[in-house]
């Protein structure tokens, strides 16, 4: 505080008292670097106006009043951040946008790297932690298949597409609305007269029946494998299933094994439908592919719920199991339903059809028998009958109704069809001959 005091010096001398006064109460008042040292770890109240509180007269007019120190109020500079608690300036950073561009925030300390290119001023780019030039601007800067992404060369492969920039180079948008790499992706890329076969637009054939058939071999599908159990030297193979497994209105495949896998043995696996037009193709479904169970040779579809969503029954020796996928998996036994003396429990499931038998509008399910290679004494083996019940269940029935259908030989396959235009399904029953 300066207060004037009455004396009989002179004037000279007055004035030396008041600068001395003055320089004393200047050098009271902290620097900047001080205030912002101050070392505050804790914070209890907040900041107040600097031309009030315990700060009065000592602060600057943009600065703020917070434990009897003066602090830069908030917005900050590069290599401080808002404490926005008390809205001061604290030496630091708390996340990588308090720091200056190209550096990152680490340990409350800025540190050189970029992180992202966010970090980086434009048009450059974040490469392994240094801002750098783009490594291409356009497309054609690029490999085959390749487009330019910011900034980056990236394989675009069959992406969705509206047109060719949307592809890689020297790929187009096909009329399907995929990327690819040739003449054609689909028929209606190739000209009326021609159609789309490996990637090439070729003539279309003229038959004098109207038709033609071609054999495809779509990749994985055409390579799965399996053969039969060492020492048998007869036996029924292995099978499959079509199913819509992921409700989008494409068939997907299921293909059985007998055999466990290893060599060049592949295991049951379900392959995703990835087809377009004129391409066959099916990829491992990773939920269905491998199958834990090496056994499983055959399968069937239904649809139990209507929902869209298949589930599969998968057919093996002394297996059937009813396998869901939507919403969530769940396995039932269907063989457990049998009792624990009951021959069937070692017959080999090979064939089966999903049919609304009792015409309540929900479907139901038939299992045959197959005699093992490894039963001498051809046990009679009598097909299974699953009515679904109204939780969606498949439950055993036994009832004389359906005796008819109890084939005692060994079940090859199964049919269904209005033989006779009644309006009722009949069942065609396939047998061995043997039996």
């Amino acid at each position: 505080m300066l207060s004037l005091v009455r004396s009989t010096n002179t004037p000279h001398t007055m004035k030396a008292q008041l600068f001395l006064a003055l320089v004393i109460l200047i050098s009271a008042c902290p620097a900047a670097e001080d205030r912002r040292d101050a070392g505050l770890s804790v914070v209890m109240d907040g900041g107040v106006p600097s031309d009030s509180g315990p700060c009065q007269g000592l602060c600057l007019a943009d600065q703020v009043c917070f434990e009897n120190n003066c602090w830069d109020a908030c917005p900050c500079a590069e290599g401080e951040f808002c404490d926005e608690g008390v809205g001061i300036c604290r030496s630091g950073c708390q996340v990588d946008a308090d720091c200056p561009l190209a550096q990152r925030c680490v340990d409350s300390l800025c540190e050189p790297g970029c992180g992202s290119d966010e970090r980086c001023a434009s048009p450059e780019i974040c490469d392994q932690e240094v801002c750098r030039a783009p490594f291409c601007e356009v497309r054609g800067d690029c490999e085959t298949g390749e487009n330019c992404l910011s900034g980056r060369c990236e394989e675009v492969g069959t992406a969705p597409c509206e047109e060719a920039p949307d592809c890689g180079n020297d790929w187009n948008c096909s009329s399907y609305g995929l990327c690819f790499e040739g003449e054609c992706l689909v028929h209606d890329d190739c000209d009326g007269s021609q159609r789309c076969v490996e990637s090439r637009c070729v003539r279309r054939p003229n038959t004098d029946d109207g038709i033609l058939f071609e054999r495809r071999f779509p990749g994985y599908a055409a390579s799965h494998n399996s053969r039969l159990p060492f020492g048998e030297t007869t036996g029924y193979g292995f099978g499959g299933a079509l199913l819509d497994v992921d409700a989008d209105g494409d068939l997907d495949l299921f293909m059985g094994s007998r055999i466990r896998a290893g060599g060049d043995a592949s295991p049951p696996c379900i392959y995703e439908n990835v087809s377009v037009p004129s391409r066959l193709d099916f990829r491992p479904w990773a939920p269905g592919c491998p199958m834990d169970d090496a056994f499983l040779h055959a399968g069937v579809a239904l649809d139990l719920e209507g929902d869209g969503y298949d589930e599969l029954v998968v057919l093996g020796n002394y297996r059937a199991r009813l396998l869901r996928f939507h919403p969530q998996p769940a396995v039932t036994d269907l063989i457990n339903q049998l009792e624990e003396d009951d021959p069937r429990r070692r017959c080999v499931v090979g064939a089966g059809l999903p049919q609304d038998l009792n015409m309540d509008g929900r479907i139901d399910l038939m299992l045959g028998c197959q005699i093992g290679a490894n039963m001498g004494d051809l046990v009679r083996m009598v097909n299974m009958t699953f009515l679904q019940n109204d939780q969606g269940q498949l439950e055993l029935v036994e009832r004389e109704a359906v005796a008819a259908w109890a084939d005692p030989g060994s079940t090859l396959g199964f049919g269904g069809l209005d033989i006779d235009d009644d309006g009722l399904q009949d069942l065609l029953v396939l047998n061995d001959t043997f039996s």
